[in-house]
């Protein structure tokens, strides 16, 4: 029974979660069809991704410049890709993205000035 009990606990956590994403959906102005709905629980049943995760994913599709159901299924798959399943795997992948951002616009910056000082700008 304390089995049984756990699933329970564990469905309904989904299907609160899972209302949660389908509201992000509909603030994000991204249009489903049942069959892109079913694509997207997919990523969850089938690659074992979290709902936290198409959270997260919904809300940087939001975030760019035409949010579309092709740009978030292409995140998703990136990070198919890369094996990720949760959520903390994300953020490390995120972090590392904007370190790496960060230090190639100092380099930059570096070869700029190195040029300059070369040209006797």
């Amino acid at each position: 029974d304390k089995e049984l009990d756990k699933d329970i606990e564990i469905n309904n956590n989904k299907v609160m979660i899972s209302s949660s994403l389908s509201e992000n959906l509909k603030n994000s102005g991204i249009h489903l069809t049942d069959k892109s709905h079913q694509q997207l629980l997919d990523y969850v049943g089938l690659d074992g991704m979290s709902f936290d995760m198409l959270n997260r994913a919904v809300e940087k599709t939001s975030g760019s410049h035409k949010p579309s159901f092709n740009y978030l299924i292409a995140i998703l798959e990136s990070w198919k890709k890369k094996g990720f399943t949760s959520i903390e795997q994300v953020d490390e992948d995120d972090r590392k993205y904007k370190e790496g951002k960060k230090s190639r616009q100092q380099n930059d910056k570096t070869s700029e000035q190195e040029v300059r000082d070369e040209w006797g700008f």
